[in-house]
């Protein structure tokens, strides 16, 4: 769980996103899982691979959808899929 400091201040349960992905694995771990940072995005990194956006966390910790990507279809399985591949997008 992660918990945010915003006017809507919330806790994003990622257990589910973290049980989905392969590349997550590791952050099953919790000395692994307290690893991540915020890269130059600011997304929320981990050095196993796995990366949140901004707009994924805000999503599970408040249930709202970002504006401006409401009515857009995201294939989130291919971002989450492995670094190289979203660094080929």
């Amino acid at each position: 769980m992660i918990k945010g400091v915003t006017p809507e201040d919330c806790i994003a349960d990622l257990f589910e996103i973290i049980q989905r992905y392969s590349i997550a694995a590791p952050l099953k771990n919790l000395i692994e899982f307290q690893k991540f940072y915020l890269d130059e995005w600011p997304t929320l990194v981990w050095p196993c691979g796995f990366d949140l956006s901004p707009e994924t966390l805000y999503e599970r910790a408040t249930g709202n959808k970002v504006k401006w990507i409401e009515g857009k279809q995201i294939n989130c399985d291919l971002w989450a899929k492995s670094p190289s591949t979203r660094a080929s997008n």
